[in-house]
């Protein structure tokens, strides 16, 4: 289990890193969909 969260983690640590060079918006959507898994993981688990 810790090993999912810490790859959830780097993906979005990967996404702000590159939402400098992304749309603001589409950088918003992306970060979104990673917090909305982490939280959907953290639930179901």
């Amino acid at each position: 289990m810790e090993t999912v969260k810490s790859h959830l983690i780097e993906k979005t640590k990967l996404l702000k890193d590159n939402s400098i060079d992304l749309p603001k918006l589409e950088a918003r959507l992306l970060l979104a969909k990673t917090f909305n898994k982490n939280l959907n993981w953290t639930y179901l688990n």
